[in-house]
Parts: structure tokens; C-alpha cells; sequence
């Protein structure tokens, strides 16, 4: 019997190889990121315990992406703007509707069941190009940071230390308007940007990405998960080393964390 990883690592892999096709007939551009391309180096596949999949594409071709997808019946894309989306630090997900994973402290942090709508998923990002100055850095540090932390104002988020929860609660007196408008502005600005550093998307929470463009750009297929071909930054070792310093050194068993504490699949639960 399968275990609830590897469910889950077996529908993630689905998902990507259809997202990888998508990407393929539209002459879209992606690469793998994040701890999805740690694994393909390190261990030939997935990270043993990880059960996410991380996908990034420049900012014009996740806009086209946003545009031309079609939702099917076991695949979807849940975004930034979604009534039932709280997850804004991830700007757009591929998930399968016909499951549903709770995440480690959902529910102990009081989000309510409405948000708890997320099926087996691969998280999309996308990738801005940021003046190289304090101004760039700004952008790509606190943008992101001021749109989840208003998002998440509106929940207890009782596992946080206290202080941390009372500064996210400050959050929750700035109108939505606002921080949309900066995130719109931001995007805007830096639209049509190609040169200077590269990070993650201006609306996403992840700032551990400041790199010059050749680093990421452009993306080649040589690196494969479970046997199939997947794109990947121009230097994945100067990326990885970026984000994660000595990543081929295996973490010890305490510090191997997975995400989703819950899966159900047509109301059933894995353990």
C-alpha cells in the first residue's frame, strides 16, 4: 500500500509532467527551483520527505500562463485574487480539486475551512528583474512581505510567538486596496525589466533569491525526476548555493520537514 508520500509525490509528478507539456505546446519557459531542483541534483528525484514541487518562470511568461490555461477536471490553477486563496506568497498553484491537503498548523493557526480548498499541488512563481540598488532590494524584500502578513492578519495564527502575532494583526487596519495597488505598481514598474538582479515575483513572501540574470537565464533541460526531463536554471550550482549553501550535505532527521499533515482523497484521510 502507498504510503501518503508517495501518493502525494506520485500526483505532484503528474501534475508537473502536464504543466511541462502545457509549457511545451505554448512555447512558455519554466525551470524547476527551489528544494524540487535540490532533489533532481541531490538525490536523482525527490527529496525522500519533501512533498511540494517548485516551479519558477519569468514574469511575462507566468502572465501568458495565466492567460491560456484551461482548467480540467483533475487539474486547476488556484491564484492571487481568488476569493478563497490565502496563500499569496505562492502566486499561482496547479492542484488536483479531487483531493485535499491541510498544511502543518492550519488549522492550529485558526484558518478558517473555506481557505483549507488546496488538492495535491505544484506551487508556481513568478521571477521580476529588480534595479540593482537599495531601491531594487527593497522591492524584493518587503513587497512580498507586506502582502502575506495582510493576508494572514485575518486569522489567529496562534502557534506564532506573540509579538510576532501582534505585529501581523497590525496588518489587518491597512485596507486590501492598498497593498494591492503597491503590488500593482511594483509589478508595473519592473515590467518590461531586463537587467539588473533577478528574484522572485514582487507579490511573493521568498526574498533568499538575488542573483545576476546569467545564473538563472536561460533555462536548459538536463536535469530529470524519476526519469523524466525537466528544465532547470543555466547554473544550478551557483542557484543552489545561493538558497541553500552546502545543499549537497543531507540534512539530519530533525530538520527534514514536510509540509502537509493531512491528505484526503474523495473524503478519505491517509495517514
Amino acid at each position: 500500500m502507498e504510503t501518503k508520500l508517495e501518493i502525494i509525490q506520485k500526483e505532484m509528478l503528474r501534475i508537473a509532467l502536464y504543466f511541462h507539456e502545457f509549457c511545451q505546446d505554448n512555447n512558455l519557459k519554466y525551470a524547476i527551483c527551489g528544494g524540487t531542483l535540490l532533489g533532481a541534483i541531490r538525490h536523482h528525484g525527490f527529496i525522500p520527505w519533501d512533498d511540494d514541487f517548485d516551479v519558477f518562470m519569468p514574469r511575462e511568461d507566468f502572465n501568458r500562463f495565466q492567460e491560456l490555461w484551461k482548467n480540467l477536471d483533475d487539474i486547476e490553477v488556484i491564484k492571487n485574487g481568488d476569493e478563497d486563496y490565502y496563500k499569496v506568497a505562492t502566486p499561482a498553484k496547479l492542484h488536483n480539486p479531487n483531493t485535499r491537503v491541510i498544511e502543518l498548523n492550519e488549522r492550529e493557526n485558526g484558518v478558517s475551512e473555506r481557505f483549507l480548498n488546496n488538492g495535491i499541488f505544484i506551487d508556481i512563481f513568478p521571477i521580476d528583474y529588480y534595479p540593482d540598488n537599495y531601491f531594487g532590494k527593497f522591492l524584493n524584500l518587503y513587497l512580498g512581505k507586506i502582502n502575506i502578513k495582510k493576508s494572514l492578519s485575518r486569522f489567529p495564527m496562534s502557534t506564532l510567538p506573540f509579538k510576532h502575532r501582534l505585529f501581523i494583526r497590525l496588518f489587518k487596519f491597512i485596507p486590501s486596496f492598498i497593498v494591492n495597488y503597491l503590488i500593482k505598481a511594483g509589478i508595473n514598474y519592473l515590467e518590461n525589466r531586463h537587467s539588473g538582479m533577478v528574484g522572485y515575483g514582487i507579490e511573493s513572501a521568498i526574498t533568499n533569491l538575488w542573483l545576476e540574470d546569467r545564473a538563472i537565464y536561460p533555462f536548459k533541460k538536463e536535469v530529470c525526476i524519476n526519469g523524466y526531463e525537466f528544465y532547470m536554471p543555466a547554473d544550478p550550482h551557483r542557484y543552489l548555493t545561493h538558497r541553500f549553501g552546502d545543499y549537497m550535505k543531507v540534512p539530519s532527521p530533525e530538520n527534514r520537514i514536510s509540509h502537509i499533515s493531512q491528505l484526503y482523497i474523495m473524503g478519505k484521510e491517509y495517514i
